[in-house]
């Protein structure tokens, strides 16, 4: 469409609207187009606002600093998030979907090394791996993490979201992935004191890439629960394992946690080969 194009579909956070935004270049003349409504976001309507930017080009195309012009039936194609951040292959603030209640802003730290003192960051209720260190005799590289928090509410301290990234040999990355996913279906008999309840969400995998998310919901003294969203990524070597601790007017959506993996996923692309 023209000489470059591009659909970006948005979610308030505070409100649940969807706007589609598309913006087209045709020479050197640009033009966008927007469309807005209180609808899923599955429901995005994005081949009328590319029909829309395309009559838009159409009309632009053939003046004196127009350039290429527009199939009159543009076709959306999904493609990988643009990278954004300093550490492009990490969760940013943006990728983060919304609470069952609007808590306000996230804010996330900046990434850093992942050290001795900071490996149960994200750790989960039971025992599972970590991205520190060795595994199967071969060391993690390039690990980090991001802690995201809502800063402006007024939740248990506990309540954040966090991600940890490192780098095996593929090998040793798809026993990392076989390895976290059998610790945490057996959650419930190595952790039965707790009365730990595991429901997977989503589980994917080929040569290239695997993916993994459970909800889990783990009984505390005092007739209390914690519940928290876990997931193990791998695209090739590199490996994601997001954690989210809820608290109960600030929960992600199962669907919601599920595309949050997957936006991590595609985020992996990013990651620069292991030195």
């Amino acid at each position: 469409m023209g000489d470059e194009a591009t659909l970006v579909v948005l979610r308030s956070r505070a409100d649940r609207t969807v706007h589609v935004v598309g913006l087209a270049r045709t020479g050197m003349l640009t033009t966008s187009a927007a469309l807005s409504a209180r609808i899923p976001v599955g429901a995005a309507d994005r081949k009328r606002v590319a029909r829309l930017l395309a009559t838009s080009v159409a009309r632009l195309c053939t003046l004196e600093d127009g350039g290429t012009c527009a199939s009159t039936a543009p076709k959306a194609t999904d493609r990988a998030p643009y990278p954004v951040g300093t550490v492009p292959w990490m969760l940013s603030e943006v990728d983060l979907p919304p609470l069952s209640t609007d808590q306000g802003p996230w804010v996330g730290t900046p990434a850093a090394a992942l050290t001795k003192d900071r490996v149960d960051s994200g750790a989960v209720g039971c025992g599972t791996v970590h991205l520190f260190g060795a595994f199967r005799g071969q060391k993690v590289v390039d690990n980090r993490f991001r802690t995201f928090v809502l800063s402006a509410a007024t939740l248990p301290p506990e309540v954040g979201l966090t991600q940890t990234v490192g780098t095996l040999p593929l090998a040793s990355a798809r026993a990392f992935v076989d390895r976290f996913r059998a610790q945490v279906a057996a959650c419930p008999d190595t952790d039965a004191t707790a009365g730990t309840e595991v429901d997977e969400l989503a589980s994917s995998g080929d040569a290239v890439t695997a993916l993994s998310a459970w909800h889990l919901k783990t009984a505390l003294p005092g007739d209390k629960t914690v519940e928290y969203d876990v997931a193990v990524i791998r695209r090739g070597g590199a490996l994601a394992v997001v954690v989210y601790v809820a608290a109960p007017k600030a929960r992600i959506a199962d669907e919601d946690f599920v595309a949050l993996a997957r936006r991590s996923l595609d985020r992996l692309r990013f990651i620069p080969p292991a030195s």
